[in-house]
């Protein structure tokens, strides 16, 4: 579906030796190709370019959903009687209407800014709103696939480690 490290002028797949933080900062600008293919065969080609982790952590910083509300629940015996005495249980709620509505909301902003980052041109609007909607004009699949691949191979985070971004 897609090839990787790709020189935007000739197509052709590049190499870039880092020995140097020069050259650490040459290999950031390579591109990176994403190929949409339609039932016709025809081809759509994305140019991409890499994602500063200074970027995409302000990104994320800048998309984070409210925490879920806490929801109590009783302690209940084997028959689902309530053990008085007890402790209720305090877990997130995940099922909060507000809490996923919020998620929705800033996943489909994370996506949008992402999305904007990586590509060489910027998505017309003046706002990740107005971005949002001229992307929903968009084949929906196209978007879906294009973010993913972004994210678990242009940056890699699929194989990512811990918190470093």
């Amino acid at each position: 579906m897609s090839e990787k490290l790709i020189d935007e002028k000739t197509s052709k797949k590049t190499e870039t030796v880092v020995d140097s933080p020069d050259k650490w900062l040459a290999a950031d600008e390579v591109r990176a190709r994403f190929t949409i293919t339609r039932p016709d065969g025809e081809q759509s080609v994305i140019l991409l370019k890499g994602i500063p982790a200074a970027t995409y952590y302000s990104i994320n910083k800048a998309c984070r959903a409210i925490d879920p509300p806490i929801k109590e629940t009783p302690q209940t015996d084997k028959r689902g009687k309530i053990i008085p005495g007890l402790e209720p249980l305090r877990e997130p709620n995940y099922e909060d209407p507000k809490y996923i509505e919020s998620k929705e909301h800033m996943d489909g902003k994370r996506m949008v800014l992402v999305i904007d980052a990586a590509l060489p041109f910027d998505i017309p609007g003046d706002n990740w709103k107005e971005k949002h909607k001229w992307l929903q004009n968009r084949v929906p699949g196209d978007i879906d696939k294009l973010y993913g691949f972004i994210v678990y191979d242009l940056l890699n985070l699929g194989q990512r480690v811990g918190s470093f971004l």
